[in-house]
């Protein structure tokens, strides 16, 4: 079964628009991770992950006609991606300190 465009662009998109109310819980202590302020950084790798999710998700979307494997897929590339450059940038500054 095939999905209307609407709701795929959803699906794409919802994660970066989710990311509005985690900045809100976690300003009003909602969601804490232990770091008072510091929590907001954790937004950074979020973001990075939605835009590449975004990006993986449209070059799938002609690729992959059903639902379930190109969303499947689109989290795993993006999941991987964003992993390679955090293991690339903890060598980099592994690697510069002395």
């Amino acid at each position: 079964m095939k999905m209307s465009t609407t709701k795929r662009i959803i699906v794409l998109i919802f994660p970066l628009l989710a990311t509005p109310l985690i900045v809100f819980l976690i300003a009003e202590n909602y969601l804490s991770f232990g770091g008072g302020d510091k929590d907001i950084v954790i937004l950074i790798p979020w973001i990075a992950w939605s835009a590449v999710f975004i990006v993986s998700g449209i070059v799938l979307w002609k690729r992959v006609s059903q639902f379930t494997p190109w969303v499947c897929k689109s989290l795993i590339y993006s999941l991987v991606i964003i992993s390679i450059i955090w293991l690339g940038l903890l060598i980099y500054t592994v690697a510069t300190t002395k």
